[in-house]
C-alpha cells in the first residue's frame, strides 16, 4: 500500500480513442473542381451565379474536362468510395468502442505520491516503532526481489533456449527502473 501510494504504480482516468479520419483524396477533389468548373461554364440563367461561386469556392481544376458523363461517372466512383471508406472506419470504431486509448486521459498517481509521502512522513513521526516494520517489509521485499532475480539466472544457465524467451518477455514488460534494480541486484 505505501509503494502503491508513492507513485509505483499509474492509474489513468478518461482515456480516449481517436481514429484516423476519413478524408476525400487528392483525385476525388480535383473532379469535384472540374465538376463545379463544367457547371459554371456549361450553366444558363440565375443558376449560373452559383455555379460561378461554387466553382471559384473549390478551386480551379488542373485541367478541364468537358464530357459530363466523364464526370459524373468518376465522381460517381470517388463518392462510391469514400463512402465505403466511411462503412469500413464506422465498423472499426465499432469493434473498439468502450475500449481505453494509451496515452489519453490523466495518471492520478503523481497527485497521490505527495500525498503517499506526506503520510508516510506522519506515520512514522506518530508511531515511531512503524520504522521498525516498514524496513523489515522493505528488507524482506529487497530479499524476494534478489531471490527472484537470482532464480531467473540460474533457469537461464540450466536452459538457455527457453532463457532467451523469458528475456525477450522481461524485457518487454520492464521499465527502465526496473531494469536498474535488476542489474543492481
Amino acid at each position: 500500500m505505501f509503494l502503491l501510494l508513492t507513485s509505483c504504480g499509474t492509474f489513468r482516468v478518461g482515456e480516449q480513442s481517436v481514429p484516423d479520419p476519413v478524408k476525400k483524396t487528392q483525385q476525388h477533389k480535383e473532379v469535384e473542381k472540374q465538376s463545379a468548373y463544367y457547371l459554371a461554364t456549361h450553366t444558363t440563367d440565375e443558376n449560373k451565379v452559383v455555379a460561378d461561386v461554387l466553382s471559384r469556392s473549390i478551386g480551379t481544376p488542373k485541367k478541364k474536362e468537358n464530357k459530363s458523363s466523364v464526370l459524373e461517372s468518376e465522381l460517381f466512383q470517388h463518392i462510391g468510395n469514400f463512402e465505403s471508406r466511411t462503412i469500413e472506419l464506422n465498423d472499426e470504431l465499432e469493434s473498439y468502442s468502450g475500449k481505453t486509448i494509451e496515452g489519453t486521459g490523466i495518471n492520478l498517481f503523481p497527485f497521490f505520491s505527495s500525498f503517499g509521502v506526506v503520510a508516510i512522513v506522519a506515520l512514522l513521526i506518530l508511531f515511531p516503532s512503524a520504522t521498525t516494520i516498514l524496513f523489515f517489509v522493505l528488507r524482506r521485499t529487497r530479499t524476494a526481489f534478489a531471490n527472484v532475480v537470482e532464480g531467473i539466472q540460474e533457469f537461464a544457465k540450466d536452459d538457455p533456449e527457453h532463457s532467451k524467451h523469458l528475456d525477450e518477455l522481461l524485457e518487454k514488460k520492464l521499465d527502465r527502473r526496473e531494469k536498474l534494480q535488476i542489474k543492481k541486484f
